[in-house]
């Protein structure tokens, strides 16, 4: 069952947010976002993050509903629309730092496309968030702790596959994935192991796992072991288990921390596969020439774009 529930309807009137407990009144609020009577701390912040990225949008129409929950143990947002189900579902990861709502304004865009979207915290992150988390990535540290972080949260991918399948709303048959960033370097690898997912798309991260040498001021490069550790996982080196996904992966040329390198390597290679196997139109990489590390609007609308070639069905 879920901790906390929310019903996210457009008011016409007013540019206003209005969160409230016992809603005595609607008229002239754009956004309605109903809470208990008494909500947890956490939920509050989620509604304000909510609010926020409500009061950016301008969208004509919106009936979604917004379950706080956890799925196997996994802390998670659900957005789903109003409408009955079962209908294509979208797990979206966030990056480094950062939590499930960091994610609100894709996973609300994506809602508002006709997507049941999850959002989960990464490990060791958002509600999963260690005590000592800086001292645990510290240098010389910060390799080996990202990408176990990036490795067990594509195991999560999977263990909420098992979960999901089962709801009434999720359409089965329509599972796409999309990451941010270190959330984009999980995309990846839970494509290459998860033949469920029929749609993928990395945003600004990488394939290959060598790619991530610095976190900010301080170089590191992998020692004997965990370069053996990497080399085991990079996906980079698992080209031929990402087919016949649907993979749309994207960066940007001037990203100051997450090089295209990687992404362009594996672009190559992969375009000569889904053509060998009568695919091609299955894969897309597409590269931004004056962008950093960041997700624009272009961005986002290409990834909705994807997923609905890709897991919609025909009406």
């Amino acid at each position: 069952m879920p901790q906390t529930q929310w019903t996210v309807t457009r008011h016409p009137q007013t540019p206003t947010i209005h969160i409230h407990e016992d809603a005595p009144g609607h008229a002239g609020i754009r956004w309605r976002l109903d809470m208990p009577a008494k909500p947890a701390p956490s939920s509050v912040r989620l509604a304000s993050e909510m609010a926020k990225v409500l009061a950016l949008r301008n969208d004509p129409h919106m009936d979604l509903v917004v379950e706080q929950t956890s799925v196997r143990r996994i802390p998670v947002l659900i957005l789903r629309p109003s409408t009955a189900g079962p209908l294509p579902t979208v797990i979206l990861i966030h990056g480094y730092t950062g939590e499930k709502a960091t994610t609100l304004r894709e996973g609300f865009a994506l809602a508002q496309a006709g997507f049941v979207t999850i959002l989960p915290d990464a490990r060791m992150h958002g509600d999963r968030r260690p005590s000592d988390f800086a001292r645990r990535f510290a240098a010389p540290h910060f390799l080996e702790a990202f990408f176990a972080v990036v490795r067990d949260t594509a195991y999560d991918v999977s263990i909420l596959l098992d979960a999901i399948e089962r709801f009434p709303f999720v359409d089965e048959q329509a599972l796409g994935l999309a990451g941010i960033s270190m959330g984009g370097f999980t995309s990846f690898l839970a494509a290459a192991l998860d033949t469920r997912l029929k749609a993928v798309a990395p945003l600004i991260a990488s394939p290959d796992w060598f790619s991530l040498r610095t976190q900010a001021d301080a170089p590191q490069e992998p020692g004997d072991e965990l370069r053996a550790q990497l080399r085991q996982w990079n996906p980079l080196e698992r080209a031929a288990d990402f087919l016949p996904t649907a993979l749309l992966v994207q960066n940007t040329a001037q990203d100051s921390l997450v090089p295209p390198a990687g992404s362009r390597k594996l672009a190559r290679d992969l375009r000569k596969r889904y053509q060998e196997a009568g695919i091609p139109e299955r894969f897309q990489y597409i590269e931004y020439p004056d962008e950093d590390h960041v997700v624009t609007e272009t961005m986002l609308q290409r990834t909705i774009q994807w997923f609905q070639q890709y897991l919609k069905r025909p009406e």
